[in-house]
């Protein structure tokens, strides 16, 4: 169905939220583990963002709401990644904060155009009911 079509983002969070708890979770986190799983996490999201345009053209479905928490643990999981791997001395090159920080600001435009999204959806609904009890 179009309206299920935008939870295929969610295939960009299971990697990414078990590098966040692995991350979080245990002490001394693999770092070659966690490169490992980072590549496989980026991937994800790099096939998640290759299908938004199409996603952003369906018409509004409550469903958009699962583009929202795989952006946002991207991101997350990839700052940890970066901080784990620069704790332990590896050389990370600026270049990837700087991915990181554009991955957040993406996150965060996604989650607000959601939000958007769904102001409008509920004032249409509101406005589709008040004129029904008149």
């Amino acid at each position: 169905a179009q309206a299920a079509r935008p939870t295929i983002a969610i295939y960009a969070a299971p990697m990414s939220l078990s590098i966040a708890g692995y991350t979080t979770a245990e002490t001394h986190p693999n770092p070659v583990f966690v490169l490992i799983m980072v590549i496989c996490a980026q991937l994800l999201f790099a096939f998640v963002l290759t299908q938004m345009p199409a996603l952003l053209h369906l018409p509004f479905a409550p469903s958009y709401a699962a583009m929202t928490f795989p952006f946002v643990i991207t991101a997350t999981a990839l700052l940890k990644s970066l901080s784990l791997f620069r704790g332990v001395g590896w050389l990370v090159p600026t270049w990837l904060f700087t991915v990181q920080k554009v991955e957040t600001v993406v996150a965060a435009i996604v989650v607000f155009y959601v939000f958007a999204l769904f102001i409008k959806f509920g004032i249409e609904q509101w406005r589709k009911t008040d004129k029904l009890s008149q």
